[in-house]
């Protein structure tokens, strides 16, 4: 065996074990990549639900009446924040 023939044979083991490296960092790229778009494609549903959710409201329903069927407010929670004199008059009557 040449020394020409060791070298050759150690640089094509040198390569598969890069090659089986490298697959494995494809792998876990691909995964986080995946994993990316559907978080984006979860934040949009959840804003689309949470838009049909206040339509709902919006329609007439009301959220008990949309909690008996099942159904409550996903994603971002809209602000609902009383108005001062709304406040004020309630902890004075209360």
């Amino acid at each position: 065996m040449t020394a020409e023939h060791v070298i050759e044979s150690a640089e094509r083991k040198a390569r598969e074990l890069l090659d089986q490296r490298i697959e494995s960092v494809r792998a876990v790229v691909r995964a986080q990549h995946d994993t990316a778009a559907l978080r984006e494609q979860l934040a949009e549903s959840e804003r689309e639900s949470a838009r049909l959710y206040r339509a709902a409201l919006s329609d007439g329903w009301s959220e008990a009446e949309l909690n008996k069927l099942g159904i409550t407010e996903t994603g971002p929670k809209t602000s609902r924040r009383r108005s001062a004199a709304a406040s004020s008059d309630s902890e004075q009557n209360g």
